[in-house]
């Protein structure tokens, strides 16, 4: 009895969540200010789409829904078959004048299969109701190539279409995007706003390989015979944003012109627009980068920048020509959430970062670099030092005076902020005895959990009790480094300075009822032990309630129920939360930020932050309230 009231609660629970629309990918993922562009938004229950979420300087209007998404050739009824037939013979043929007839014969089997409305529901099928040379080469590679993986997937079954309208001053950078449904919102997907003119590709588009590129077998793979093409894509000048997808087996090939003397970066976004694929191993797509000289020969590769997964590759041209940069995913797998954009852009300096910058919870210390402080003999606490290791056998010692009972952090944040080293910590006594060591904070007090985009916490952190007064050492070492880079770190050395960080899962929160559930995540810095309070802010009391939102002072999550008070308006609410917790004697208030659960490879999972945690009252719900009695 006991099984089958757990086996209803599963069923139950998978239905609500396969229930919870989901965005899986945008196509193209970016867009240049000041231009108009078509995006194909793919995921699952976001069919009725009725709205959109992209932020201030982009309007957007939704122009089609499709469910499903994809059209077997097995599937397609006669007229279409015969469109497919006619569509090859264009694709094979040198004969202009029997073409023509082929393309009258297309729009007259097209417009009495599109009036029965089962081709309008499918993406890109509308392009001939005027057919173009251009309209045939997409529906034949989207529909009929060996090429395309159209394996239906539930995650991917839906999409709609988008018109977006990006104004000349929009923001440039990422933005998220999401689609309102009636039975709620979806977590955001991501999208880029750029400077660059912009460039969509044109399958298949490796067939602009030289000769000796047009490959039949890669890394062991056999590949599909690349599809005819009836145009290619035109070599294009600098600078340049590329947008693709990469399908099964597909290796793209994009032409430009560039002049001796030039250095150029190749920067692809890949993993930043997806950051994990669930049913994918490795747990997201992983794109790799192959620079070719105008006579095919190979000049130069990338896989990832440092420890990032999306490649960066800088060179530098030496004769003009039309080069060609390729991408594939690095174990040659594909699909259609496999979505990219690769910029080439005159190079700006990656190599020498120094000193490091970024976001850190240390507050305001005094920051010195290394070279100052081998000046004296001994550093003063608290201080951040920044570092640079020139070689994997190089080792950094800082001194300090420390007294018996003293607290002190030694803490290091490197990979954290795109340095490419992997640093571990060892505290000395006066003695030259190790009495603390750490090389990876995921086996720390610390930040041990998956939250960001980083799947590997390998910057060190030690929080130790000192045994005795006297002179410690602080030493920093390599475990790995690029050496193609100056690996730089920043070393805090400080007594405990107390905090901690909140975040709120989910970051849409849909109303199916009076109630939703949230939860917040607690990281604890330095050694804060204390419990939280959760509360709304006063100006969303009256809409919301929430009771008994605490975390214990020996739990790191809580998981609470959030309460309509009253009726949600006909759209998204922006939802807040606040934590209350006393760190070292102090009162200290932080503000939750929003995060998702993303699933990867199958078993992991990691909380991504977003912008904004949005609540929205399903239309079903809203019609249940509202019913006569």
């Amino acid at each position: 009895m006991r099984f089958f009231i757990l086996f209803l609660l599963t069923a139950a629970t998978a239905a609500a969540q396969n229930d919870v629309p989901s965005i899986g990918y945008i196509y193209p993922a970016g867009g240049r200010q000041g231009t108009k562009v078509n995006v194909i938004v793919g995921g699952k229950q976001i069919a009725r789409a009725t709205d959109v979420i992209v932020g201030s300087g982009v309007k957007a209007e939704i122009v089609k829904r499709y469910a499903p998404m994809f059209l077997q050739s097995s599937e397609l009824q006669e007229p279409a078959r015969k469109i497919y037939a006619e569509a090859r013979g264009i694709i094979e043929s040198p004969d202009t004048e029997k073409n023509e007839e082929r393309l009258k014969t297309i729009q007259t089997l097209f417009d009495a299969e599109y009036a029965k409305g089962k081709l309008e529901r499918i993406p890109y099928w509308d392009e001939l109701l005027h057919p173009t040379e251009d309209a045939l080469q997409l529906i034949y590679y989207e529909y009929f190539s060996q090429r395309p993986d159209k394996q239906p997937k539930e995650t991917l079954a839906q999409g709609v279409l988008l018109k977006l309208t990006i104004d000349k001053h929009a923001f440039r950078g990422l933005r998220e995007l999401r689609l309102v449904t009636s039975q709620g919102i979806t977590k955001p997907a991501r999208f880029i706003v750029g400077a660059e003119p912009e460039v969509l590709e044109w399958e298949p588009n490796d067939f602009n390989a030289p000769p000796q590129q047009q490959f039949t077998k890669m890394g062991g793979n056999t590949f599909r015979l690349i599809p005819k093409t009836l145009r290619s894509l035109e070599p294009q000048t600098l600078p340049v944003v590329f947008n693709g997808r990469i399908r099964r087996g597909d290796v793209d090939m994009f032409p430009f012109a560039a002049k001796k003397g030039q250095q150029l970066d190749f920067t692809v976004n890949a993993r930043t627009l997806i950051p994990y694929l669930a049913d994918a191993v490795p747990g997201w797509f992983q794109p790799a980068i192959t620079l070719f000289a105008p006579d095919g020969e190979q000049l130069a590769a990338s896989d990832s920048f440092g420890f990032d997964p999306d490649p960066v590759l800088t060179y530098k041209i030496q004769r003009d020509g039309i080069y060609r940069i390729a991408v594939n995913d690095s174990i040659f797998r594909g699909r259609d959430d496999f979505v990219y954009r690769l910029s080439v852009t005159e190079s700006i300096d990656k190599a020498d970062i120094f000193p490091l910058r970024g976001k850190t919870a240390w507050g305001t210390l005094k920051s010195v670099t290394e070279e100052e402080v081998w000046e004296q003999k001994t550093v003063t606490l608290p201080l951040i030092i920044d570092g640079r290791i020139e070689s994997e056998d190089e080792t950094d010692e800082y001194r300090f005076d420390g007294k018996e009972g003293d607290t002190v952090v030694v803490d290091v944040a490197a990979l954290a902020l795109n340095s490419p080293v992997d640093t571990a910590v060892e505290l000395l006594d006066d003695t030259g005895k190790i009495i603390a060591e750490n090389d990876d904070r995921a086996g720390s007090d610390v930040l041990g959990r998956n939250i960001g985009l980083e799947t590997h916490h390998a910057d060190p952190y030690l929080l130790k009790k000192l045994p005795k007064s006297g002179t410690y050492t602080v030493r920093i070492y390599s475990q790995f480094h690029d050496d193609k880079r100056q690996p730089a770190y920043r070393l805090r050395l400080s007594k405990p300075r107390q905090d901690f960080t909140l975040f709120v899962s989910p970051s849409a929160v849909n109303f199916s009822g009076q109630t939703a559930s949230v939860t917040f995540h607690l990281i604890r810095l330095d050694g804060f032990s204390g419990e939280v309070k959760i509360a709304l802010p006063q100006k969303l009391s009256e809409q919301f309630k929430i009771e008994n939102a605490v975390i214990a002072a020996d739990k790191n999550q809580a998981t609470v129920k959030l309460t309509l008070l009253k009726p949600l308006p006909n759209e998204p609410v922006k939802l807040e939360f606040e934590g209350t917790g006393t760190c070292s004697g102090r009162k200290r208030v932080q503000s939750a930020t929003g995060v998702d659960d993303w699933e990867q490879a199958f078993i992991y999972h990691h909380l991504v932050p977003v912008e904004s945690v949005f609540a929205l009252q399903t239309k079903n719900n809203r019609q249940r309230k509202t019913k006569p009695k």
